[in-house]
């Protein structure tokens, strides 16, 4: 029977590991744990897991401390998490076991961050594969995963699992947005040309609210991208996004629209567009996008990070948005009631409802 180990690298994170720890071990046959440096009892907390433990004099570089961590792991197949992220277990060791029976491929995992500023949001991630020496990370930060210094084949794994790290106060705690803008400015000092890590720094200048810094980013990992690069879409959804908080919609819309018919099975691509046509007061084809995500509903995607509620609450509230304007207030309410039903804390949804009266 196959055997798989867990490997993970930590720094200062005695909160998470707990339950990060306690999911994998109900799974995984092996537990390493790599610290990076912690003042606190991350170490100490890893050992009462029966975890096998070693150290790494950090040096800005999270392939170097990855690739240190698999080098103390023994089993067949390596499963890779961050403390704060937690393994769904029902079913997983079933997957992990039929998935390893194929070693010609990378397992990417299901990524939901559970606690995303702009609601939950899903990814897959390339985290399961062979302890053969051919698989080895790269990259000083937002770390990618190769085999024979190539592209690896990747396939969905068909596990899940909640990272709980992109909180406002989980971000604010550990300045991730700074550290990882000082990372990527070194990467790209050294190669210019790496489009992915161009990329990160769009990402992180837009997180961040450094739109105009954003966009600059974004277009030099656009020049620089290929067609198979699946964050290509992303990149191209994050700078409208960044387009349209600085007021420039109809640039974004112009952006994005040519993609339109490519990624009509997307719903964030659909949202996004029909989100920036009621900007510009196209609202026919403001309200045929939105009803299309809708529709579209939560599919998995293998284009980039997908967030849930472009396919759920966030058409629905703007579909009552338009009703409203429109003077259909019983058009509206029921956009609004559909709006809470997908997420009951919608706050704006609650407020609109409130404001068109019960009917």
């Amino acid at each position: 029977m196959v055997s798989i180990g867990l490997c993970m690298i930590v720094r200062d994170e005695e909160a998470a590991l707990p339950r990060a720890l306690g999911a994998a071990r109900e799974v995984v046959d092996e537990l390493v744990v790599l610290d990076t440096g912690s003042r606190d009892r991350s170490v100490a907390i890893a050992r009462e897991f029966g975890a096998k433990t070693g150290s790494f004099t950090w040096c800005d570089d999270f392939a170097a401390a990855r690739n240190a961590a698999l080098e103390l792991a023994t089993a067949d197949w390596i499963l890779v998490l961050d403390a704060d992220e937690e393994l769904v277990v029902a079913g997983a060791r079933a997957a992990l076991e039929s998935f390893a029976a194929r070693p010609d491929r990378v397992g990417q995992v299901e990524i939901e961050n559970v606690d995303a500023a702009n609601g939950p949001s899903r990814v897959l991630v390339s985290r399961f594969f062979p302890r053969d020496g051919r698989h080895r990370y790269v990259g000083r930060v937002h770390e990618q995963l190769v085999r024979d210094h190539g592209e690896p084949t990747r396939a969905p794994l068909g596990v899940r699992v909640r990272h709980h790290g992109y909180s406002a106060a989980a971000l604010a705690a550990r300045d991730k947005p700074a550290r990882n803008r000082a990372l990527l400015e070194r990467t790209l000092a050294d190669s210019p040309d790496d489009a992915y890590a161009w990329h990160q720094l769009g990402k992180t200048e837009h997180v961040a609210g450094r739109h105009a810094e954003a966009l600059r980013a974004f277009e030099q990992a656009l020049a620089r991208a290929r067609d198979h690069d699946a964050w290509a879409i992303e990149a191209v959804e994050t700078a409208s996004y960044s387009l349209r908080a600085l007021g420039r919609s109809a640039h974004a819309l112009a952006l994005l629209g040519d993609l339109e018919a490519t990624f009509d099975s997307r719903a964030d691509t659909c949202f996004l567009l029909a989100l920036l046509r009621m900007d510009t007061g196209d609202l026919t084809r403001a309200e045929r996008g939105f009803l299309r995500a809708l529709e579209l509903g939560e599919r998995p995607t293998t284009s980039g990070e997908s967030v849930l509620s472009a396919s759920t609450s966030a058409p629905a509230f703007n579909l009552g948005v338009m009703r409203e304007v429109q003077g259909d207030p019983s058009g509206a309410r029921r956009w609004y009631e559909r709006a809470l039903a997908f997420d009951p804390n919608h706050r704006e949804a609650r407020a609109a409802l409130a404001r068109v009266g019960a009917g």
